[in-house]
């Protein structure tokens, strides 16, 4: 039974934002970059959760870039592999994710590129062969590769070879 329905202070989580120094907020992205990988996008939105001024926004990721706690690149790469590995992504839905996350057009491209050709083949024609295993039609195997961000050509060429178009 509820006797009082008023919201009390002490029950709600954050009614009161309290004010971090510089300092903190600086320990706290070290921690939050220190945790995992982060992106310099990733951080600048924590660091505004935390309250930090914009003015001193660039000094701040400057900090942490020149501890080596913030790289944009190193992320980019690490994005790359994991979701090339983990998820099976191809080129084209690697690039959106990255792109998502607000980075540089050169980490980018230079994190896909460092994904390894022979290992990005052998995938395509893994996932193409699952596809076909599960009974799939040859324009849905297409369209479930065109999913993952796979290129089309390849896919194509992939699945003349095993004669499924």
């Amino acid at each position: 039974m509820i006797v009082n329905d008023e919201i009390r202070p002490s029950n709600c989580a954050n009614m009161q934002k309290q004010q971090l120094s510089e300092s903190e907020v600086l320990e706290k992205l070290r921690s939050y970059c220190a945790y995992r990988e982060r992106c310099s996008f990733e951080v600048e939105s924590r660091a505004k959760e935390l309250g930090l001024a914009s003015e001193k926004m660039e000094a701040t990721l400057s900090q942490l870039e020149k501890d080596n706690f913030l790289n944009d690149r190193r992320f980019a790469e690490l994005y790359a592999r994991s979701k090339f590995r983990q998820n099976a992504w191809g080129r084209f839905k690697i690039r959106e994710g990255l792109y998502s996350k607000r980075l540089s057009k050169a980490d980018v491209e230079q994190a896909v590129a460092k994904l390894d050709q022979a290992a990005y083949a052998k995938q395509v024609k893994e996932l193409t062969e699952k596809f076909n295993a599960q009974g799939y039609s040859a324009d849905r195997i297409f369209q479930k590769m065109k999913a993952k961000g796979y290129e089309g050509d390849m896919v194509y060429s992939l699945m003349q070879e095993m004669r499924l178009v």
